[in-house]
C-alpha cells in the first residue's frame, strides 16, 4: 500500500470514529426512554455507550498518531 492509499483509509477510520458513536449518544435517551427498561437497566446501558464514546475518542487519537507519523516517513510503502 502506497502513502496516499493508507492516508486516504486513515482518513476514513478518522472519520468513521468521529460520527459512530456520538450518533448513537445523541438518541441514546430517547430510545432508552422508550424501552421500558428499569431506571438501574438505563443507567448500566448509558454507561456502556460513555465508556464506547471514550474508546472511540482514543481510537481516533491513535489513528491521528499513525497519521502523523505515515506524513513524517520517508517511505512510500508500507
Amino acid at each position: 500500500m502506497n502513502r496516499a492509499a493508507l492516508l486516504e483509509r486513515l482518513d476514513k477510520l478518522i472519520l468513521a470514529e468521529e460520527q459512530s458513536v456520538p450518533i448513537y449518544l445523541d438518541h441514546i435517551e430517547a430510545v432508552l426512554s422508550w424501552s421500558g427498561f428499569s431506571a438501574k437497566s438505563r443507567q448500566k446501558a448509558q454507561a456502556v455507550m460513555r465508556m464506547l464514546a471514550g474508546e472511540s475518542l482514543a481510537h481516533k487519537k491513535m489513528l491521528e498518531g499513525l497519521k502523523a507519523g505515515v506524513r513524517k516517513e520517508g517511505r512510500d510503502v508500507f
